[in-house]
């Protein structure tokens, strides 16, 4: 099987880039807001910082401190103002950088699940290569006799029941070689009986029959 590859692998790598770019220019926005917020908290200070009149004074003296305060307080203002876009380009640069990362999530979990699908194939299709690598080692019913039996233990129990079969067949003709051997020893026992106890009679009754004769002739 293939090795695995990802075919929008180039388009993953295009909303990377796209989410690395959202997110530097989210922290870009971030900083730009945090700096905007220090200048305006500077402007602040500096305006509770402004006295206030008191006593009596000029004209041209309350002229200038009314104009300096007046100054203040705009560039507290122009501070807040400023501090309000930053912190609107900030939200819109944090909706951008989610976007790109949904999308590269959404495509990493597509990753995720063809590669998962593809390592189930792989491990299906090892696991069926084992199950005909072990089947083409059994010897089929009608060929070797039992089923699921090896096709070495069929040959080796075939070449027992032969080798039990002759040692059967040879038991066999021995005991029948022994018992026609008995049974030639009967006969010729009883042969060689007949042959002594007949030619003993005879030439003892011949013997004693001449003996006789030979004293009746006395």
């Amino acid at each position: 099987m293939k090795r695995y590859r990802f075919r929008l692998e180039s388009v993953l790598r295009a909303r990377r880039a796209q989410e690395d770019m959202a997110r530097q220019d989210l922290a870009r926005a971030n900083r730009t807001l945090q700096a905007a917020n220090d200048h305006h908290e500077a402007e602040l200070s500096r305006y509770r910082a402004v006295p206030l009149p008191s006593g009596v004074v000029d004209l041209a003296t309350a002229a200038s401190e009314r104009l300096h305060t007046e100054l203040v307080a705009a560039a507290v203002h122009e501070a807040g103002l400023r501090r309000e876009d930053l912190a609107v380009a900030a939200a819109v640069q944090q909706a951008a950088w989610r976007e790109a990362a949904q999308r590269v999530a959404a495509l990493e979990r597509l990753d995720d699940r063809r590669r998962a699908g593809h390592a189930l194939d792989v491990s299906r299709a090892e696991a069926a290569e084992v199950d005909d690598l072990v089947t083409s080692r059994f010897v089929p019913e009608e060929r070797g006799g039992s089923r699921g039996w090896p096709a070495r233990a069929v040959g080796r129990a075939r070449v027992a029941e032969v080798a039990g079969s002759a040692e059967v067949a040879g038991s066999a003709g021995v005991a029948g070689s022994a018992g026609v051997a008995g049974s030639a020893g009967s006969a010729g026992s009883a042969g060689v009986a007949g042959s002594a106890g007949s030619d003993g009679s005879a030439g003892v009754a011949e013997r004693t029959g001449s003996t006789d004769w030979t004293g009746d002739r006395r």
